[in-house]
């Protein structure tokens, strides 16, 4: 693959996440900082295709470590709760653009759409899990285990 199309589709995807990020309630993140994630996954898978894989392990570490802070850091100025979901979705977005140098292009496509998607549903998600009675719970679980059981 052409690493100027690679590049150019890891800073199209980051900047996808990065605008619903942007638009949330979010403390970190947005509109520059995601697709810049992307852009390092995509450098480390780079170098992960000469260098094996300790370039994206590095990667990762570095990610984690540098949302790690972010978060403790946030926690001690900050007296409300707040959930984990732009976290996990800047480490998704690494692991996106660092599959993007071996990987199928399309398929990073979707996931990212994937993404987006569950970002953006989270009111009417949380609507819906709310409205569930312990009778809606009760008939899904069997519903699931009378299925895919087998």
């Amino acid at each position: 693959m052409d690493p100027f199309i690679t590049l150019g589709i890891s800073l199209g995807l980051g900047l996808l996440i990065g605008l619903q990020r942007e638009r949330s309630e979010g403390r970190f993140g947005g509109i520059r900082t995601f697709p810049l994630i992307s852009l390092f996954g995509t450098f480390c898978g780079m170098l992960g295709q000469r260098y094996d894989a300790w370039p994206i392990a590095v990667g990762i570490l570095a990610i984690f470590g540098t949302l790690a802070i972010a978060n403790w850091l946030g926690a001690q100025r900050e007296d409300r709760e707040h959930g984990q979901t732009t976290e996990v979705v800047a480490l998704l977005t690494f692991a996106l653009g660092a599959y993007l140098p071996s990987g199928n292009r399309a398929l990073a496509a979707v996931a990212t759409g994937l993404i987006v998607l569950l970002l953006h549903l989270k009111r009417p998600m949380h609507l819906f899990v709310r409205k569930m009675g312990p009778k809606d719970m009760a008939g899904l679980m069997q519903f699931v285990v009378s299925h895919y059981g087998r």
